[in-house]
């Protein structure tokens, strides 16, 4: 009796409803980085406010077996229309309506910037593939690449470059 009532109890308090997830991870993303298969989680984020309402930024972010964020890949001004756009370094001035991006590692339990990168601009593989968008939806699908040269060392744990080759990210709007 004792063993089926603590089955019951266990079945109950793991069947209980759980308070609405806060998380605004919406889809995956997917990428070879340095050679070696990457996954992290993705959201987009509507702008209109800063680039007009043909744009939507797309937040990447790699967070480890703990749960802390470890990476952020950014993607800022990709237009809201298939087509293969060029891939420069973040600009935010509204006028210069370029798609933008930056890489970032994280330390301690994510809250803490780690090594800072650029986008290498001396090469021509940087570029955003935007394959399917539903502006009704939200929804936009993506294959990218970039390389991104050190900016700023905070660690010796980050390689000088860091390349992201075949990535594919399927995410909506928060």
């Amino acid at each position: 009796m004792k063993k089926l009532t603590f089955a019951l109890c266990a079945v109950l308090i793991a069947g209980c409803n759980k308070e609405p997830s806060n998380d605004p991870y919406w889809g995956e993303a997917t990428a070879l980085k340095n050679g070696i298969a990457w996954q992290a989680k993705s959201y987009a984020a509507f702008e209109p406010s800063k680039w007009g309402t043909d744009y939507i930024d797309i937040i990447i972010r790699h967070f480890d077996i703990n749960n802390n964020l470890r990476e952020g890949l950014t993607f800022l001004k990709v237009p809201m229309k298939v087509g293969v756009y060029n891939v420069e370094s973040v600009n935010l001035d509204d006028n210069y309506i370029v798609v933008g991006t930056s890489y970032n590692t994280f330390q301690d339990d994510g809250h803490i910037l780690g090594d800072s990168f650029l986008i290498d601009t001396t090469v021509l593989e940087n570029k955003v593939e935007v394959l399917t968008f539903n502006k009704s939806e939200g929804k936009i699908e993506v294959n990218f690449s970039a390389i991104f040269v050190i900016s700023k060392r905070q660690t010796n744990e980050s390689p000088d470059t860091v390349r992201f080759e075949s990535g594919y990210v399927n995410t909506k709007s928060r």
